[in-house]
């Protein structure tokens, strides 16, 4: 179930650093006006979209592409699907369409700064990297919220990958990295294949698997690209797979990381007794830090009730303390 893959024609690639911009789409207008001019704003130009309409309105995404025809409508291939076939067929979709020398999927509510693909293509380009299968950045997490016809931003934080490039012992654990600031070769797909439409959340970790199984992740220490999330409540088709979907990515991780635990020990069952070793001492570890955590919560517990005026006091006076910063010119 978990490995049914097939490999694109790559017999026509164009080896001058053009880029495929596969983005995925369903009832979502105003993050796919957002996530398009993304793309439009890239000071690198050699780009080709593949927009896939997965069951969506077709008539709404139409009239969108054809409000920015008159500049990029060679640049843009539209792909509708009646009925969703969900997230990773959809890439595989565009995929099976692409001739490019390199890939990046751009979800419809995510964005880029403009130079993230001036500055990948770059990167893989560059003779010193040439042995690099992708490359990762640095990006910035959104929170952000949908009211009527609007996107509002509640906060945001840069986050920063570790290390020169990416480690596959992290990698294995969980996926450090959205699809949103990682650039591929798309030489690749005929060693890994495509995405696995089986899967109905985690595509792109097992697909990372298997990028980083053929060669490196380099990592450029730009921050380039911005990880959009919504946590309210009620967003409806805006919403976070990730967000929206917490119970069954748990759970189908769990079943994920047992179908190849599974796999190892039915063809190598004299490991078995390795793994409950190794695995028991985990579970100590594991053990050994909640009890610690639970400790340090039982201390932090009293204090937290004896300031809790000292907080009610400062967040009351926060209006006079703007005034008097005001009346200063501070603010």
């Amino acid at each position: 179930m978990l490995h049914t893959y097939s490999s694109p024609d790559l017999s026509n690639l164009i080896h001058d650093g053009r880029v495929a911009v596969i983005m995925r789409t369903k009832e979502r207008p105003i993050l796919l006006a957002r996530a398009l001019a993304s793309i439009f704003s890239q000071t690198l130009t050699n780009w080709h979209l593949y927009l896939v309409n997965d069951g969506g309105d077709q008539a709404v995404v139409d009239n969108l592409v054809r409000s920015h025809a008159f500049a990029y409508c060679s640049q843009i291939t539209v792909i509708h699907h009646k009925i969703s076939l969900g997230m990773e067929a959809a890439s595989n979709s565009a995929l099976k369409r692409v001739e490019a020398d390199f890939i990046v999927i751009h979800d419809d509510d995510d964005s880029w700064k403009p130079a993230f693909l001036k500055e990948t293509v770059g990167f893989m380009m560059d003779s010193a990297n040439r042995n690099e299968i992708a490359v990762a950045t640095n990006y910035t997490v959104v929170n952000e919220r949908i009211e009527g016809d609007q996107i509002i931003e509640e906060s945001r934080y840069p986050w920063h990958l570790s290390d020169e490039r990416i480690d596959i012992r992290q990698l294995l654990t969980a996926n450090p990295y959205p699809p949103i600031c990682l650039l591929f070769r798309s030489a690749a797909l005929s060693k890994i294949g495509l995405f696995n439409a089986d899967m109905p959340v985690l595509g792109d970790w097992d697909f990372n698997l298997r990028l980083a199984s053929i060669g490196e992740i380099g990592l450029l220490k730009k921050n380039l690209a911005y990880y959009h999330h919504r946590h309210s409540g009620n967003q409806g088709s805006y919403g976070n797979s990730i967000i929206d979907g917490v119970s069954i990515h748990r759970s189908f991780g769990i079943k994920y990381r047992n179908h190849f635990l599974r796999q190892f020990l039915n063809e190598s069952p004299e490991n078995l007794g390795m793994m409950l070793t190794l695995l028991q001492k985990n579970d100590t570890i594991d053990w050994e830090m909640r009890h610690r955590l639970l400790r340090i919560e039982q201390i932090l517990q009293p204090l937290e009730t004896a300031f809790r005026p000292a907080r009610w006091l400062w967040r009351n006076i926060m209006p006079l303390r703007r005034v008097v910063a005001r009346l200063r010119g501070r603010i």
